[in-house]
């Protein structure tokens, strides 16, 4: 893959949602807000509301994050989206960190303290990523998915 250039940046309108959303349909837990019965709603939220970051290289999109930072009464910043083209191979570490330094900035830039994500509990690549990251179990009541969550300022931008 030969990469010419690598852009993290905010997507601020639905048709760039929608065409970065499109670009990872096939990616398992993207999969609901991909179908056309949600995705509109998902994107309009995400724009009023929250943040949709993607990394691109060359002009492709290749790592999304999506995330909401307006809950001002308990300062927490709540992921709702990360995905990782398969075809950035042993650049997906580094994608990751970009994307996700960009949104830890932004949820601090927004006073927050707290990122909160939820996460299936059968991903275990998953769950021992976010703990590397500093992430934590909470409670929960949720039959298939763990909540967790790191405060912000143990994380070192």
């Amino acid at each position: 893959m030969s990469i010419k250039e690598i852009i993290v940046k905010e997507l601020t309108t639905f048709e760039e949602v929608e065409m970065v959303i499109l670009e990872f349909k096939d990616t398992h837990f993207l999969r609901p807000i991909t179908k056309d019965s949600y995705r509109a709603t998902f994107i309009q939220k995400h724009l009023e509301s929250g943040h949709f970051l993607a990394e691109f290289h060359s002009g492709k999109p290749v790592g999304i994050l999506s995330f909401y930072s307006n809950d001002t009464d308990s300062k927490t910043a709540f992921v709702t989206s990360l995905a990782l083209s398969e075809d950035l191979g042993f650049l997906k570490g580094k994608t990751l960190i970009r994307l996700i330094n960009k949104g830890f900035k932004m949820a601090l830039e927004n006073n927050m303290e707290i990122v909160r994500l939820e996460v299936e509990k059968d991903n275990e690549k998953a769950i021992k990523l976010y703990k590397h990251f500093g992430f934590h179990f909470i409670e929960s009541d949720k039959e298939n998915t763990y909540y967790m969550e790191m405060n912000l300022a143990d994380y070192k931008i």
